[in-house]
């Protein structure tokens, strides 16, 4: 074994003792073996940590064997965040974590709080109410136009979803001038102070509705006036007043009674007023006065005043005319208005 001698010594050094091998010698660094020869050291610091990436207050050597770091990674320990709704995002801080930490989101309940039930909720909808899916069954209706009538519509039931317009039509004849007077129709208050017929008149006070003529008439008594019909004698002789008139063809099926408003207004100027079904319309030619060929009824002397005859036509269901006559009376004037005509 060679035997290492340092120069200007006095005696030899035992390097028997010595221990260390290369990769226990800094890099580059050079000593002498245990056999005496030199030693090249290979001992070479490679990290690549930062103090960021050591826990903070710990200790470390990089590359350098003679400078000691210090950490400065935050320690987190535990760290956690609850209550993260739905669709929110939580930042995780930078720093040791120790694996006990939780991000917990609140529950689905908590988030979703509602009242409304499937029967609120339209239906093949979906909805959340309290953390469960509710599928809906409200009924859905489309937008509808409704006509007014006498009686009370119901446009909209309960339980549904309306889709469409909901509305109700108007007419511009609903006007004040075409109500009766006083009377109230959807709220609008009625002036007009005449007479409206309805479907079942037909003759009112001076509208002929169904067109009556005059087929017969002494000395022109029968005057079709401003507000009724007129029978009426024109001279002071002894001949009396006399008159026909007939309406167009109407379906008398199902109504009971042919009625008639009259007013006689002299004593004695009335001798009987005859009414009648007739098949046609009458005309003006003599041969068909009598012609009442399906019912009539003559009332004899009725008294003064305003009365309302009538004619059983219960038996009759086709199409008639209705036929009115009547006749007396001496001295001259007015003895007879009539002021409607109507079935019942």
């Amino acid at each position: 074994m060679a035997r290492f001698y340092p120069s200007g010594g006095t005696g030899g050094a035992d390097v028997s003792v010595v221990t260390a091998m290369a990769d226990d010698v800094a890099k580059d660094k050079v000593i002498v073996g245990p056999d005496g020869n030199p030693i090249t050291g290979e001992l070479e610091l490679t990290g690549t940590a930062a103090d960021s990436q050591v826990l903070a207050g710990q200790t470390y050597y990089n590359t350098n064997l003679h400078e000691k770091r210090t950490g400065a990674m935050a320690n987190q320990g535990a760290w956690k965040s609850e209550g993260l709704a739905a669709g929110a995002e939580v930042a995780i801080p930078p720093g040791y974590h120790n694996g006990g930490g939780k991000v917990t989101a609140k529950d689905l309940t908590s988030q979703t709080p509602g009242d409304a039930t499937a029967a609120q909720i339209w239906t093949g909808r979906k909805a959340w109410v309290n953390g469960q899916q509710v599928m809906g069954t409200l009924a859905i209706q489309g937008g509808s136009t409704t006509i007014p009538g006498t009686a009370a519509k119901t446009i909209v039931t309960p339980n549904k979803i309306v889709t469409g317009n909901i509305a109700v039509a108007g007419d511009p004849n609903l006007i004040p001038a075409n109500i009766k007077k006083d009377a109230v129709i959807f709220g609008v208050r009625g002036i007009h102070s005449g007479y409206v017929s309805s479907p079942t008149d037909l003759y009112l006070r001076g509208n002929n509705i169904k067109n009556f003529i005059s087929v017969y008439d002494i000395n022109g008594n029968l005057i079709f006036d401003v507000g009724q019909i007129t029978y009426q004698k024109t001279t002071s002789s002894s001949y009396g007043y006399g008159g026909t008139i007939t309406s167009d063809l109407v379906d008398v099926s199902g109504f009971s009674k042919l009625n008639v408003e009259c007013n006689v207004l002299r004593d004695g100027g009335c001798s009987w007023i005859l009414l009648g079904l007739s098949a046609s319309k009458l005309t003006g030619d003599w041969s068909n006065i009598g012609k009442y060929n399906l019912t009539s009824i003559t009332h004899n002397n009725p008294p003064l005043g305003n009365h309302v005859l009538s004619l059983d036509i219960s038996a009759i269901n086709k199409l008639a005319s209705a036929v009115i006559k009547a006749t007396g009376g001496l001295g001259p004037g007015p003895a007879l208005y009539v002021y409607r005509v109507w079935l019942s």
